[in-house]
């Protein structure tokens, strides 16, 4: 009985053993790496030599393009971590006009040299001229476990600040955890999303203007709301006092309070909502809310 349970010990372990050996086990190298701009930012000043790339999808050669950085990181078994362009926002895309001294919309492969930027070629249309132009270097490989594994905490923690109507916080939580799949499929389906942006209302009845502004901040659950009622003359929509709240949401009442108090108090009930539409009520009116073309990066 015990020689049996004895050999049943040592096939466990070497069962967990082996499965330990795969799960260390390194992808090999010679493929894109689809990255987000803070993962950039992260691994810049690894002690490594890296290529990265930048490449928008509106790019009229975009596919073509894409081959070509396919086929090189094949060929030389060198990984090209790849950030999409197309739909960054501002401060995502001045760091990389910082880090490149370039244009973040611009199809280009750079490689740095533990920090240090020491190419920037325009993404060209055959693998031999990036070849030519790192002298058919070796690069290095990232270690993206602790990538991934940031991914997934961003993921869940704005899954569970979803769930608890912290939308502003849920949304940036969930973007950085780009590109998982999961985050970009939630970032395009959730449809109480659509409020981060700045909505505005005008209703005139003869020579009197009641207005109504609310910008929901993309990076914290703050909303900022601009409010006038008089003449229509004396309307200056810029130069209206904004005025700051916290606030969450269960999908049908928005709830806001003052930052220093302690309570929240149903403030605005959500008729309709899509991406160009915002229509909401309180107890005395009805807002048919609409896109403000204006500043809305608050």
């Amino acid at each position: 009985m015990r020689k049996f349970f004895s050999l049943g010990c040592l096939i466990l372990i070497c069962c967990l053993f082996i499965g330990c050996k795969k799960e260390e086990k390194v992808d090999e190298d010679g493929k894109l790496v689809f990255i987000n701009v803070q993962e950039l930012l992260d691994i810049y000043d690894l002690d490594k030599n890296i290529l990265y790339a930048t490449l928008n999808k509106n790019e009229d050669n975009y596919d073509d393009l894409l081959k070509t950085l396919e086929d090189y990181a094949n060929q030389t078994k060198n990984n090209v971590y790849l950030i999409d362009t197309t739909d960054i926002n501002l401060i995502e895309s001045e760091y990389i006009d910082i880090l490149t001294d370039n244009d973040s919309k611009l199809a280009y492969i750079y490689a740095i040299n533990k920090g240090t930027l020491e190419l920037s070629l325009s993404i060209p249309l055959n693998v031999s001229e990036i070849v030519n132009a790192t002298n058919n270097k070796k690069y290095d490989s990232v270690d993206m476990s602790p990538l991934l594994y940031k991914r997934e905490t961003n993921y869940n923690d704005g899954f569970e600040l979803l769930a608890s109507g912290k939308i502003g916080e849920s949304y940036a939580k969930v973007y950085s955890s780009l590109p998982k799949e999961e985050a970009k499929m939630l970032l395009e389906d959730e449809n109480l999303y659509n409020m981060l942006n700045s909505w505005e209302s005008m209703v005139k009845k003869g020579d009197n203007c009641t207005y109504l502004g609310l910008n929901f901040s993309m990076k914290s659950d703050k909303l900022y709301r601009s409010y006038y009622n008089g003449k229509c003359s004396d309307l200056i929509i810029e130069s209206l006092k904004l005025e700051a709240y916290d606030y969450y949401t269960d999908g049908k009442v928005i709830y806001t309070k003052e930052p220093l108090e302690d309570k929240y108090s149903k403030t605005y009930t959500i008729v309709k909502l899509d991406k160009d539409k915002f229509k909401i009520k309180t107890n005395q009116r009805e807002y048919n809310m609409t896109i403000f073309e204006g500043d809305k990066d608050l």
